[in-house]
């Protein structure tokens, strides 16, 4: 008798366990779904920027005296962050700080010119369309290492509005 009350004893506390269980997970998904649905999944988020001092920064990239068009222009600080524009048919970038906003942080910068948006060869790959006859705009052109893995290119960016242009060579 004594083995079958233990059994019991066992057998009901493991219930309890299991059903306090339930009810825990059950209010924690409970109090997520309700934040998530009180806050939205995707909204926009109300970020103060001010605080950056960002500096508004634009201009035109060439290579052989020629506007170079789908260049990736980033600005990168010693600590690895960065912000970054994409040149249009003229040559034309503006720094973006985010996909909201523009802008850089003021600074000591090392920038970095490639095709396509990709630093390197591994970031190249995912870039380029493999169903795709056509020649990639990475493959059209190619910038010297100089102007990207190994830049030897730097801007000191000061808070405002300011113009960086840069005039690339082939040859060296």
């Amino acid at each position: 008798m004594f083995q079958s009350d233990k059994e019991l004893i066992v057998k009901s506390t493991r219930q309890r366990v299991d059903t306090t269980l339930c009810g825990t997970c059950s209010r924690t998904l409970l109090a997520i779904v309700t934040s998530m649905w009180l806050h939205g999944c995707g909204g926009p988020l109300d970020v103060d920027y001010s605080q950056l001092n960002l500096a508004e920064v634009s201009g035109t990239v060439t290579l052989d005296d020629k506007p170079l068009a789908g260049a990736r222009v980033s600005f990168e600080a010693p600590d690895q962050t960065y912000s970054y524009g994409i040149t249009d048919s003229a040559g034309e970038y503006t720094l973006m700080f985010n996909s909201e906003k523009s802008g850089v942080t003021p600074g000591k910068k090392t920038v970095r010119i490639v095709m396509g948006g990709a630093l390197d060869e591994a970031e190249s790959e995912d870039v380029e369309d493999p169903d795709s006859d056509e020649p990639s705009a990475a493959s059209d052109v190619t910038i010297p290492e100089r102007y990207n893995r190994k830049s030897t290119l730097t801007e000191t960016v000061e808070p405002g509005n300011q113009t960086f242009d840069f005039k690339l060579k082939s040859a060296p």
